[in-house]
C-alpha cells in the first residue's frame, strides 16, 4: 500500500473514479480466464504477483508539463494532443528493452541496472534526448505534422523508422509493413541495409566493412504493421487471432484504443486487452540530475543526431485544431462509469526501507504504471498497429513460422505474409535519402488513424 500511496495522490485530479475503482483487492477481471497473457509471457491468472510485477515493469510515458519549450517557442506540455506520440515511446521503450534487458525483465524499485537507466533517459522530455515528445513532435513537423495535431498509428510507425536511425546506441531498424501485408524479402532488405546517415560513423563503418564482405549483418528490427479492422467499430471475427498475437515471444505490443483516444496494449485475458494509458498529465522528470558524468555521455552521443533531426524546425507552428476528445482534461479514463472498463492498483512488490542514498535519487518511479487497466474488445477502434521485436534473423524466421496459426484463426487473417513482393509491384526502397538527410515521406500512404480521414468508400463492411 506505501507504494500505491504516492500515485493515487497524483491521480486524483486526473482520474474519474466510480465506486469501487481504486479498491485494490478487485482482481474479478483476472478471473474471466484461466492464463493472461502479456508480451509473450503467459501467467496463471491466479499469479496476481507475477502479473503486477511484469505489467509494473513496462515503461509508462504520459502526457508531462513544464518541459523545455519544444523549438524553444512552442508548447511546454503534451497534454491533450500527444497520446499517440507517447504510445509510440512505450511501444520503442519496450522493443529496446527486449534488445538490451530481455524479453522477461522485471523492474525493481531503485534499479541501479546503468543500461535500464541509459535507456530511460533517452527519453526524458527534452532536445538532447534522441527519442523524446521534442524529437518526435518536430519530426511530424518536418513532414507536415504541426505540433498539437494528432497522430495516426501510420505515422508514428513511420516517425520511429526515421529517428532510430540516429540511434548508434541500439542499432535498431523499423520496418513498416503497409496494405495489410508482411513481405519476408522486404523485411531481409530493411534489416541488413545500412543506415543512410555518413554522421552516424560507427554504423557507417561497420556497414561500409560488412558490404565489402558481402556477407550483410541482421540488425535488430522492429516490425510494425498499421491495420484497420473494420470500418466504423472492430470486428469480432478479428479476437481469436489478436488472442493468439499476444501469446508470441515476438509481440511487442499494440499501438490503438478508442478514437482519438491512444493507448499501448501489452496484453490480454480472455476479451479484454490490458494496456497502459498516457491520458495523465505529470511533472516533466530530469533524470540526469543526480549521475552527471552518465549524461555527459549520453548526451555527446546523440548530440549531433539531435542537431539534424531538429535544425530545421526552431520555431514549429503549433496546431490550433487539436482533435483529440481528451483534451479538455488529462483524466487516465474518460467517463468510467458509463463504460465496462474496469482498474485493478497494483500494489507494491516491494517496500523502501532504510536512509536514502544518492544513487536512490534516480527517481523513475513516474515511469512504471501501478494501475493494471483492462478494456474489452468490442469497444476498440478498428484502427491499430501490431508490433513486433526481432533480435536476429533465426527470430524472425521463427515469428514466421508462428504467425501461420495466428493469422488463420480469424476468417479473413490480420493481415498475409508473402516472401516476395508481387509481380508489377516496384522494388522495395528501404530509405530515400536526400544529402545527409533521411527524405521518405509520411504522405506516400493513408492514415486511417487520422480522425478526418473518410475512409468510406475504401473498405467492406464485414459481418
Amino acid at each position: 500500500m506505501d507504494y500505491v500511496q504516492p500515485y493515487i495522490g497524483m491521480l486524483e485530479s486526473c482520474l474519474n473514479l466510480e465506486p469501487g475503482f481504486i479498491d485494490l483487492e478487485n482482481i474479478s477481471f483476472l478471473e474471466d480466464a484461466d492464463y493472461v497473457y502479456l508480451l509473450g509471457n503467459c501467467f496463471c491468472s491466479k499469479d496476481i504477483d507475477g502479473i503486477k510485477k511484469f505489467s509494473t515493469s513496462r515503461l509508462w510515458f504520459t502526457y508531462r508539463k513544464n518541459f523545455p519549450a519544444i523549438g524553444g517557442t512552442g508548447p511546454s506540455s503534451d497534454q491533450g494532443w500527444g497520446c499517440m506520440l507517447r504510445c509510440g515511446q512505450m511501444l520503442l521503450a519496450q522493443s529496446l528493452t527486449t534488445l538490451h534487458l530481455g524479453r522477461t525483465w522485471n523492474w525493481e524499485r531503485g534499479c541501479k541496472d546503468q543500461v535500464y537507466r541509459r535507456l530511460l533517459r533517452m527519453f526524458q522530455d527534452k532536445r538532447t534526448s534522441l527519442y523524446s515528445i521534442h524529437q518526435i513532435g518536430q519530426m511530424g513537423v518536418a513532414e507536415g505534422k504541426p505540433l498539437g495535431e494528432w497522430f495516426g498509428p501510420n505515422t508514428i510507425a513511420q516517425v520511429l523508422k526515421k529517428l532510430v536511425v540516429y540511434d548508434d546506441f541500439s542499432k535498431l531498424a523499423v520496418h513498416v509493413a503497409l496494405d495489410n501485408i508482411l513481405i519476408s524479402s522486404d523485411v531481409r532488405v530493411m534489416a541488413t541495409t545500412k543506415p543512410p546517415m555518413s554522421t552516424l560513423t560507427s554504423v557507417g563503418e561497420e556497414n561500409a566493412a560488412t558490404s565489402e564482405s558481402n556477407d550483410p549483418v541482421w540488425r535488430p528490427l522492429l516490425i510494425i504493421i498499421p491495420l484497420r479492422l473494420g470500418l466504423t467499430v472492430i470486428n469480432n471475427c478479428y479476437l481469436p487471432a489478436i488472442q493468439e498475437f499476444f501469446k508470441l515471444p515476438q509481440c511487442a505490443g499494440i499501438i490503438g484504443g478508442r478514437p482519438n483516444h491512444a493507448v499501448y496494449f501489452f496484453g490480454n485475458v480472455g476479451n479484454k486487452l490490458i494496456y497502459l494509458d498516457p491520458h495523465v498529465c505529470q511533472e516533466s522528470i530530469n533524470l540526469e540530475q543526480e549521475d552527471p558524468a552518465t549524461s555527459i555521455e549520453i548526451v555527446e552521443d546523440q548530440q549531433v543526431a539531435c542537431d539534424i533531426i531538429s535544425d530545421s524546425d526552431e520555431s514549429p507552428t503549433t496546431s490550433t485544431n487539436k482533435k483529440n476528445d481528451d483534451s479538455a482534461d488529462d483524466s487516465l479514463v474518460h467517463t468510467r462509469s458509463q463504460s465496462s472498463e474496469e482498474s485493478y492498483a497494483l500494489s507494491s512488490t516491494s517496500s523502501a526501507s532504510g536512509s536514502k542514498s544518492v544513487d536512490d535519487e534516480f527517481d523513475d518511479s513516474s515511469f512504471h504504471c501501478p494501475y493494471l487497466l483492462h478494456m474489452d474488445f468490442t469497444t476498440l477502434d478498428p484502427s491499430l498497429a501490431l508490433a513486433f521485436i526481432c533480435i536476429c534473423e533465426e527470430d524472425y524466421n521463427d515469428l514466421v513460422v508462428r504467425l501461420k496459426p495466428v493469422l488463420s484463426s480469424s476468417n479473413p487473417p490480420l493481415f498475409e505474409i508473402l516472401e516476395e513482393r508481387p509481380k508489377g509491384w516496384p522494388k522495395f526502397v528501404p530509405y530515400v535519402v536526400d544529402g545527409n538527410a533521411l527524405n521518405d515521406t509520411l504522405k506516400e500512404f493513408d492514415d486511417f488513424g487520422d480522425p478526418t480521414f473518410d475512409s468510406d468508400d475504401n473498405f467492406e463492411i464485414l459481418e
